[in-house]
């Protein structure tokens, strides 16, 4: 009496083969194994340190003046501290201006706030308000 063969179908092995290789893929993406330069690591969001882009500050006292809470997760920022920014030429009410004349970027209506790159502006502006 012949007896049929019973086993899995070729579609069901490539499927299987498709839904491993999507979870090696997976398990070496969340474990870093491919490094920061193709997968961003999630045991770190942010290499920044609040020291070069702003202050840090007591959360009590918070930031003061011309300084905001900086959005980032910074390396050096205890529980009870945040990091306090500048705040951009526009949300001073500046303007980037660039040079007019030799070292003249403002009108003489306006200050200058900001040096060359400073506050959003571009490398060749300053802010004036």
């Amino acid at each position: 009496m012949p007896s049929k063969a019973q086993g899995l179908s070729l579609n069901v092995i490539i499927i299987a083969l498709i839904v491993l290789v999507v979870l090696i893929i997976l398990i070496a993406m969340t474990t870093g194994y491919f490094g920061k330069r193709w997968v961003p690591s999630f045991n770190k969001i942010s290499d920044a340190s609040c020291a070069t882009q702003g202050k840090v500050v007591d959360k009590s006292t918070g930031c003061i003046g011309d300084d905001k809470e900086g959005t980032g997760f910074y390396d050096d920022v205890g529980e009870n501290e945040m990091c306090c920014v500048a705040k951009s030429c526009g949300e001073q009410s500046g303007t980037c201006r660039p040079k007019v004349v030799n070292e003249i970027y403002c009108p003489l209506s306006e200050s200058e706030i900001g040096g060359l790159g400073k506050l959003g502006c571009s490398s060749s502006e300053k802010c004036c308000k």
